[in-house]
């Protein structure tokens, strides 16, 4: 059994989730008490108890039953949602949704293991599904620009490492957060030999943790020949730390719990592989850059 360590002197790279490492969404806004986190409730919990009241997704409803049943759910959700940011009552709508349905959805994402797997696999649906309604989430009004991250990123720019995102949501999302949080998305940009400049749901039709996103990493990277100059920052043990560390690229877990960078370990296949985990998504560069090892 070997030990992998954790080598950030060596890191030239670093690339980003999106949901939960950007930002912790179950943080609160402070005017509205709303997280990302709510609305992700109300898409998925709304468009999963809709979809689960018909039989076949091969209808079409609407006045003239013209509407294709998928389009006519998300489209109602997206209205629905829009007019309860409004009216200041998205809280009380995600109350009102039935206990069993939020069990049933629980028991389906343990089985699954993610979101868009639920809608693709139990449902039917396309795998974007539930990520093309998300886009719409008010994330202005609910995101807060973060001048320690904005500060963080502009300290990897002005050291010389380049940086990448790699994300199951779709293009749009992540333009939205990244300018919410008073980032420039050019900062993230990279030739992925698409129409988009990210790694994101457009280009990469397998989901963390499958390694199709890591490969792709790795046929845009610079250090192509290096996988361990590489780094990847995510907020999910299993999807984001464990798959890049089993392609060979280092990782930082952001634990959104606000404490001091520290090392971590995990054990996979035999062998032993050190990881950064950080309590707040703006210890990045202080880690990348400062870290001097235990």
């Amino acid at each position: 059994m070997s030990v992998i360590k954790f080598d950030p002197k060596i890191i030239t790279e670093a690339w980003f989730d999106v949901d939960g490492t950007l930002y912790n969404k179950s943080l609160e806004d402070p005017k509205s008490g709303l997280s990302i986190q709510d609305s992700h409730d109300f898409f998925k919990y709304m468009a999963f108890w809709a979809l689960s009241q018909f039989d076949s997704l091969d209808i079409s409803v609407g006045r003239d039953k013209n509407i294709p049943l998928l389009e006519h759910i998300a489209n109602t959700s997206i209205v629905l949602y829009k007019d309860a940011i409004k009216d200041g009552n998205l809280l009380e709508h995600i109350k009102d949704i039935k206990p069993l349905i939020i069990a049933e959805y629980n028991r389906l994402l343990e089985k699954n293991k993610s979101n868009g797997k639920i809608f693709a696999n139990e449902l039917g649906t396309q795998s974007t599904y539930l990520h093309e309604m998300l886009e719409n989430i008010a994330f202005e009004s609910i995101l807060s620009h973060n001048q320690d991250l904005v500060d963080s990123v502009e300290r990897l720019v002005n050291a010389g490492k380049q940086l990448g995102i790699l994300t199951t949501e779709t293009y749009r999302t992540a333009q939205e957060v990244v300018h919410a949080l008073g980032l420039d998305l050019g900062d993230f940009s990279r030739s992925t030999g698409t129409n988009y400049e990210i790694l994101c749901a457009e280009n990469v039709s397998e989901k963390k943790p499958s390694p199709e996103g890591f490969r792709k990493i790795h046929s845009v990277s610079t250090a192509f020949d290096q996988p361990r100059s590489l780094c990847y920052i995510g907020d999910h043990l299993g999807k984001d730390i464990e798959a890049s560390l089993k392609y060979g690229v280092q990782a930082i877990h952001v634990l959104n719990d606000g404490s001091a960078p520290k090392l971590a370990t995990m054990e996979i296949d035999g062998d032993t592989y050190e990881y950064m985990q950080i309590g707040d998504i703006s210890q990045v560069a202080d880690v990348i850059l400062d870290y001097q090892g235990c």
